[in-house]
């Protein structure tokens, strides 16, 4: 294919995400401030709209369901630490007395953030159900188009709830990774001697980002002796995607896998630190994505290979930050 083809079919189809998609594009251009890149992607935020619009990897399904993700990471390491599931069923009336007077999470498996502690009792067990029965109703993911949810089976489960020192974990890690590599850690950690947690970013040498996050400042965190193999794990589970975040827990110097997540912040990520976005983005290699893999049909296949030559550096030019048209070659 030449470039004067591939530019052609890549501003088409940049025109088709627009209009087929118009609640995305705005809701992206009203979240971030510029109008995001659907056929040709470069920037962080880019890459995750284009995998709602073009990347059906399977995979996807499977591994945003909260316990198909569990088996998941046990078929593919099973040196990570995987939190007991105690109980699984579709209504929270059936959940058995006593497991909701011990120390568990109620959580379901076909969203994100949907989860409840319980330490001790349940204060109001009809507050309880309706709250988590009106989870059960929904379907995640239609705002931000994050589809991997669509058509996840729901389920309600109760999980061990992982504590140390008698309280629950705090020290949670969140591995940015590639096919190839691991870009950087966000993490939580708790402050010794306080019910403070700080919240930093650290790469994968272990040296702490600093910059402004949405609503804060990122503290000068520091890695702890297992970070090396938690890199290792998130490198294993990171290998079978083309982009992914991996989350575990840290206790008592175990990791805990906690969920994979396809579109961090909905993929409308705002964080201020521009070369921490640009090195996740540089991690990402939409070249081994499911859609860049695997053979298409129609005019998907002509825009994979306009796309390939694009991300091969076979064109003049390549997208900036600001709202654009595509160049036409020098001839």
């Amino acid at each position: 294919m030449n470039p004067e083809n591939a530019l052609w079919i890549l501003r088409c189809v940049r025109l088709w995400s627009y209009l087929a998609y118009p609640a995305q594009t705005i809701r992206f251009r009203r979240r971030l401030g510029f109008w995001p890149e659907p056929a040709w992607p470069t920037r962080l935020n880019d890459k995750f709209h284009w995998r709602k619009i073009f990347d059906r990897n399977p995979l996807f399904i499977e591994c945003s369901d909260k316990l198909a993700a569990k088996e998941f990471v046990r078929r593919i390491n099973a040196d990570i630490e995987i939190p007991k599931v105690l109980w699984t069923g579709e209504r929270a009336a059936d959940i058995p007395d006593h497991l909701l007077a011990g120390d568990v999470v109620v959580k379901t498996n076909h969203g994100s953030s949907w989860n409840i502690p319980v330490r001790g009792d349940v204060a109001d067990r009809q507050a309880f159900s309706r709250k988590v029965d009106a989870w059960m109703a929904r379907r995640y993911g239609r705002k931000h188009w994050e589809w991997g949810y669509f058509d996840i089976t729901p389920k309600l489960y109760v999980e061990e709830m992982l504590k140390e020192n008698g309280e629950p974990v705090a020290s949670v890690y969140k591995f940015y990774v590639g096919a190839a590599e691991v870009g950087a850690c966000y993490t939580e950690q708790p402050v010794p001697g306080s019910d403070e947690v700080i919240e930093g970013v650290l790469d994968v040498d272990g040296n702490s980002y600093e910059g402004y996050y949405e609503t804060g400042v990122y503290a000068d965190v520091v890695p702890p002796p297992e970070y090396a193999r938690m890199l290792q794990a998130a490198s294993s589970l990171g290998r079978e995607f083309d982009y992914v975040r991996c989350d575990f827990y840290l206790v008592g110097g175990k990791t805990y896998f906690s969920e994979l997540t396809f579109y961090p912040y909905g993929g409308l990520d705002s964080d201020s630190i521009e070369s921490l976005m640009d090195l996740l983005a540089e991690t990402w290699d939409v070249r081994k994505s499911w859609f860049m893999t695997t053979p298409q049909t129609g005019w998907r296949r002509l825009y994979a290979q306009a796309l390939r030559l694009a991300l091969d550096g076979g064109l003049a030019a390549k997208p900036d930050s600001r709202p654009r048209s595509y160049p036409v070659p020098d001839s």
